[in-house]
């Protein structure tokens, strides 16, 4: 590797997509992503630990599919086609330069190289959430790696969680809807805080952590922090995008959340934010209410099996366990 290649990662609906724009803002960098490559979309050799021609072609083509959604937002590539062309032809150079064998981490380097030379910066940082579940293998495969992690209080993660599809088409938000429970938002946010407190406890070193309520306050502070810790040059670039609403994480106005959602995340994940020191919201939901929200998880079951079946690798039961640890 030639390059230094990083990441982005950490809690969704914490500021992931606002800070891979403003970083790709800056002359030197350029983010990449939604991947999924080292986590949920983790394809190990089949034999040893080295790719098959097969499996490498396999494992480039929706390396290089992800990379495009934060990619299209470079000010040097210019939109989604723009970014399609360019993940095509960094995928061609990818093909041609790539010595054989290579190991799924030589071909991930690559790609990140190629990106780097096709749009003239000096470092490439890769944006996927969940990749905070997976440091140890990152860090295995990748040691010079860093990772600015971010994290976001309970509530407010539960709040944009929850109304993350108001601002989108009525079928759009209607499949965000019934893709909501309180109880599995809690546990998605519990596991997120979990393995953040791993990830300063194991990786400290290279890792800086991010506080959501922090960008909004002082977002060139924030920079500022970011730029040093990726040791790039100080520019600033992109946190004007904060103040222009291109920041995912937010509706208009603040949403109250129901005393059922506040009762659901207190109940599952109570240990961590007492824990880490954080404020606890009240909730004292109706009975009724509380029968109702149990009632409802076997059907928000079967309609994310239904809804990731046939979009990710390996077992979604084994996905979905993950986040009941």
């Amino acid at each position: 590797m030639t390059v230094p290649v990083h990441f982005i990662c950490g809690m969704s609906r914490a500021g992931t997509q606002w800070m891979a724009k403003a970083l790709n803002h800056h002359p030197h960098a350029v983010v990449f992503g939604e991947t999924l490559y080292w986590g949920r979309k983790y394809r190990a050799p089949e034999s040893g630990d080295v790719f098959s021609e097969a499996e490498l072609l396999d494992a480039l083509d929706w390396l290089s599919r992800g990379s495009t959604a934060t990619l299209k937002y470079h000010p040097r590539v210019g939109g989604k086609e723009a970014a399609e062309r360019m993940r095509v032809e960094a995928s061609e150079l990818v093909l041609r330069m790539l010595p054989r064998p290579a190991k799924p981490e030589d071909l991930f380097a690559a790609y990140a190289e190629a990106l780097v030379d096709m749009t003239g910066a000096m470092v490439a940082v890769e944006k996927s959430p969940h990749h905070v579940l997976y440091l140890d293998r990152i860090v295995a495969a990748m040691p010079k790696a860093r990772f600015v992690i971010m994290f976001r209080e309970p509530y407010g993660f539960m709040r944009s969680y929850k109304h993350q599809g108001d601002r989108k088409a009525p079928d759009v938000k209607a499949n965000f809807d019934a893709l909501y429970h309180p109880a599995v938002c809690a546990m998605l946010w519990r596991q997120y805080a979990r393995a953040i407190e791993a990830a300063k406890r194991n990786h400290g070193d290279r890792v800086l952590v991010v506080d959501f309520e922090r960008i909004a306050s002082e977002p060139e502070a924030v920079m500022r922090d970011v730029e040093a810790f990726l040791t790039l040059p100080s520019r600033l670039a992109g946190v004007e995008g904060w103040r222009q609403g291109e920041n995912s994480s937010f509706t208009d106005g603040v949403v109250p959340l129901e005393a059922v959602d506040r009762a659901w995340m207190n109940a599952v994940a109570g240990a961590e934010i007492r824990k880490l020191g954080l404020a606890r919201e009240n909730g004292a939901p109706h009975p009724v209410a509380v029968a109702q929200s149990m009632l409802s998880l076997p059907g928000w079951a079967w309609r994310n099996v239904a809804a990731m079946r046939g979009n990710t690798r390996g077992s979604v039961v084994q996905y979905l366990a993950r986040w009941l640890q």
